[in-house]
């Protein structure tokens, strides 16, 4: 029976969405085969190395997960948007930073963007390397885990205030290391400068005022937005007091965006963050709803269990609130938990909490149908960090690993993601 025209081009569109899901695949095992073709250790798991699933597959939305990464194998106009929320681990940004570079490897000729970040400089702290800043005008850093601060936070946990009468700032991102392997640069088309709300007493100004772009000042919502005419690496602005007032302003940080099909891979981690130090956030979830992650990952965890306080029922309950909390703001997200890292306290006492918390992680991947990667058990569990730290990959502390240690774990998180994808997805078809 002849085909009509349109189941025809229903078959051609399918046809062609099967043959770049085959090269994405294809394209995802070599990149596994190039991390895993790099050094091994014999105390690394690397048989444990995958992404497990709890709770109901219709309610996780990892199925949208996936799917939206199908959608940019198939070169549909679609960004696949991840959040990665930790500590000290995830803001030197080398671990989520490597993951990050693995994806734009995994699709090169896609754009993505770089995301949510923090002028970590203006508050004297380190930060991403895959920007530099600079500034002018005196600013002072509040931190959601010092109990002194009332200043509201949101989804950095930080944030920098200024009463100057004209400070600037300058972010350049450093494509080298922040794309260093992709066909195309990182670069932005609009930036949302997120604030303090309400009337702060200054106006925001592009520094270059020859540059062709649209401002949206929104001051109750709590941001101001810049779109630009052509794709920008570079962003300048002023902050010019109106009046002699003595009001401040606030950053809390800037989502550099753009209309490119690819990844877009946020991170944010606070110094010393235990879990109660982001339900101290009270913007946070407005900032997450801004950002509508299609993925959410929660390596907050090891600061809980290096308490002399620590207590297993209590970080439940507090992990608990934090993830109604995200799921509220951002309610299509999937939720993938990383289990904490092997460590020592003041460099001398094993913890061994860390297998306490490991089980709180699983118990509520099954509460709240989400995943789980457990890079305690794949790094080696108790005593692996000694191993990390003879083979140069964790450091004298303990507890932090070296960069190489950070973009290992980074290549492994990568691997078992493509492992998940590659796996979940045929396993739902099949």
């Amino acid at each position: 029976m002849p085909l009509d025209a349109n189941r025809l081009a229903w078959m051609v569109a399918r046809a062609v969405v099967v043959v770049s899901l085959a090269q994405s695949l294809a394209l995802g095992r070599l990149a596994a085969q190039s991390s895993d073709s790099a050094a091994r250790y014999n105390f690394i798991r690397y048989d444990l190395n995958e992404i497990e699933f709890f709770g109901d597959p219709k309610k996780s939305q990892f199925k949208k997960f996936f799917a939206a990464i199908d959608s940019v194998a198939a070169g549909r106009k679609r960004q696949v948007k991840m959040l990665h929320i930790g500590g000290s681990h995830i803001q030197s940004d080398v671990w989520s930073g490597q993951l990050r570079t693995r994806l734009y490897e995994w699709f090169p000729k896609t754009g993505g963007a770089r995301g949510f970040i923090f002028p970590q400089k203006l508050r004297r702290s380190n930060g991403s390397p895959t920007f530099r800043v600079n500034y002018t005008g005196e600013w002072s850093g509040a931190k959601c885990t010092a109990a002194k601060d009332t200043i509201p936070l949101g989804l950095a946990g930080v944030s920098a205030t200024t009463t100057d009468s004209l400070a600037t700032l300058e972010i350049i991102l450093v494509n080298d290391i922040a794309h260093a392997h992709a066909q195309s640069r990182v670069t932005f088309t609009r930036a949302k400068i997120f604030h303090n709300r309400g009337r702060y007493c200054h106006r925001i100004l592009l520094a270059d005022s020859t540059l062709r772009a649209v401002q949206t000042s929104l001051p109750d919502s709590g941001y101001t937005e810049f779109r630009f005419e052509k794709p920008m690496t570079q962003l300048a602005v002023q902050f010019l007091k109106t009046d002699s007032s003595a009001g401040v302003f606030t950053i809390y940080g800037i989502d550099l965006q753009n209309d490119e099909s690819g990844f877009v891979y946020h991170a944010v981690g606070v110094n010393g963050a235990k879990v109660s130090s982001y339900l101290n956030c009270e913007l946070l979830p407005d900032h997450v709803r801004a950002l509508a992650p299609d993925l959410i990952t929660l390596s907050v965890g090891l600061n809980d269990a290096s308490s002399t306080e620590f207590d297993a029922r209590k970080f439940e309950r507090e992990y608990d609130e934090l993830i109604k909390m995200l799921r509220r703001a951002a309610p299509n997200a999937a939720i993938l938990f990383t289990t904490v890292t092997d460590n020592y306290k003041r460099r001398r006492t094993l913890n061994r909490n860390t297998v306490a918390v490991r089980e709180v992680f699983f118990s509520l991947a099954k509460k709240h149908h989400a995943a789980v990667w457990d890079l305690f058990s794949i790094m080696g569990g108790l005593e692996s960090i000694l191993h990390w730290k003879a083979a140069g990959l964790a450091k004298r502390d303990r507890v932090h690993f070296t960069p190489v240690g950070y973009k290992l774990i980074g290549d492994l998180e990568f691997d078992a993601l493509m492992k998940a994808y590659h796996d979940k997805r045929y396993a739902a078809t099949n």
